[in-house]
C-alpha cells in the first residue's frame, strides 16, 4: 500500500500521492524522507528491509531482529518512561548509538495480551503503515523510536512546526488532511491484513485511539499499539468483542454499547460486532486532525456525505474502509485543483 506524502518547495505548495523515496543501496533499498525536525532540507534514510530484519535511521545496512544474545548492546532507562497502559510500560531506550523503545510487560495477568502485540507487530513486518519492530528478550520488546510520540500531540507538532513556516493555511489544512488520509489508510490495511480483519479494540474514547498511533518525522503517522486486535472471520460468522467492560459514550460505535435498556450489563449477552466499529470513528479522528483551522471549511464541506455514511447506525450500511480511503483521495485530488 503506497503511503500518501506532502512536498514542500520554498513557498510553493505540492502535493502528492507517492511512496517513499527509493534508492538502491547494497542489495536493499533506502527509505528516505524529509525530516521536518531537524530543519528544512534535511535527509534522513533507513533501509528497507525484509520481514525479521529492520532498518534505523543513519543504518547503512539491515540487521536481524535482536534476540536475548543482543541484549549486551541494549541499554533501557528505567527512569525515561513515555508510556504505560494495563499490558506494558515503555521505556526510551538505546541500542549501540541508536534511539529505540522498550515495551515491558507490565503484569503477568496481561502475558496473553502483550504476546498477542508481538505477534500483531511481527506479522505487520514490513509496513510503513505499521511502527518497526527491533526485537524482543522474554517479557521486553524493541520497537523503533518516534521523537514526536502520540497522535494526541499533534496539535502542538502542527503549531510548532507551522509558527516559522513561510507557509499559507492552505498548506497547514493539506497537511492536516493528509494525517486523516494516513489514518484510513492505517484501518484498510487492518482491516484487510496478512493476519486476517483486525478491529481496532482499544479505542472506546478518541485520546485513547489516539495513542495507538504515533507521528512519524515526516508528520506521518503509523500504527504502535497492537495489544487488542481481534479477528473477524466471515467465513464461519466469528465477530468480536472489545473487552469485557461495557463501553459508554457517542464516540464509540452504537453497536459496541450494551442494547438492553434497564437491564445490568453482561458479557455473555453483549452482542458481538465486525470491523464497521472502526468506520464509524474515522469522522471524530479526522475531524480532531483539521481541528477548526483557518481555511479548512472547504475541505469540511467536501466531507459532509462521506462522513455521515461513516456515521450510519446500521454497521451495514457504513462504507468499507477502501470506499473512504478511495474518497478521502478524491477530495484531496479536487482539493489540490481548487487551490
Amino acid at each position: 500500500m503506497l503511503q500518501t506524502g506532502i512536498i514542500f518547495s520554498g513557498l510553493t505548495l505540492a502535493i502528492a500521492f507517492i511512496s517513499y523515496i527509493v534508492f538502491p543501496y547494497d542489495q536493499t533499498n533506502d527509505t528516505c524522507w524529509q525530516d521536518t525536525i531537524s530543519g528544512e532540507g534535511v535527509i534522513k534514510c533507513k533501509p528497507r528491509c525484509k520481514s525479521g530484519w529492520f532498518g534505523l535511521a543513519g543504518m547503512h545496512s539491515c540487521h536481524a531482529m535482536l534476540r536475548c544474545t543482543d541484549w549486551s548492546d541494549v541499554k533501557i532507562d528505567e527512569e525515561d518512561i513515555i508510556g504505560h497502559g494495563l499490558v506494558k510500560k515503555v521505556y526510551k531506550g538505546r541500542w549501540k548509538d541508536f534511539d529505540i523503545v522498550a515495551n515491558k510487560l507490565s503484569d503477568d495477568l496481561y502475558q496473553s495480551d502483550f504476546d498477542h502485540g508481538w505477534r500483531m507487530l511481527t506479522g505487520f513486518q514490513p509496513s510503513p503503515l505499521v511502527v518497526q519492530a527491533v526485537g524482543r528478550c522474554n517479557n521486553t520488546f524493541l520497537s523503533e523510536y518516534h521523537q514526536r510520540q502520540s497522535a494526541r500531540n499533534i496539535h502542538s507538532v502542527l503549531q510548532d512546526f507551522f509558527k516559522d513556516a513561510a507557509t499559507s493555511s492552505e498548506r497547514e489544512v493539506a497537511t492536516r488532511f493528509n494525517l486523516c488520509i494516513n489514518y484510513v489508510e492505517i484501518i484498510h490495511f487492518l482491516h484487510n491484513s496478512p493476519l486476517g480483519v483486525r478491529v481496532m479494540c482499544d479505542t472506546n474514547d478518541l485520546q485513547k485511539t489516539l495513542d495507538q498511533y504515533l507521528i512519524t518525522d515526516d508528520l506521518h503517522l503509523v500504527v504502535n499499539d497492537l495489544d487488542a486486535l481481534p479477528e473477524v472471520i466471515r467465513s464461519n460468522g466469528t465477530l468480536v468483542k472489545c473487552g469485557r467492560r461495557e463501553v459508554f459514550g457517542e464516540f464509540a460505535a452504537p453497536e459496541q454499547t450494551w442494547p438492553y435498556e434497564n437491564e445490568t450489563f453482561d458479557e455473555e449477552r453483549m452482542p458481538p460486532y465486525d470491523e464497521k466499529t472502526d468506520i464509524w470513528k474515522i469522522p471524530d479522528v479526522c475531524n480532531y486532525f483539521l481541528q477548526d483551522v483557518k481555511d479548512s471549511r472547504g475541505i469540511r464541506l467536501r466531507l459532509l456525505t462521506v462522513h455521515q455514511s461513516c456515521k450510519e447506525l446500521h454497521p451495514q450500511f457504513r462504507p468499507t474502509a477502501s470506499e473512504v480511503l478511495q474518497k478521502y483521495r478524491q477530495i484531496m485530488d479536487s482539493y489540490i485543483t481548487w487551490l
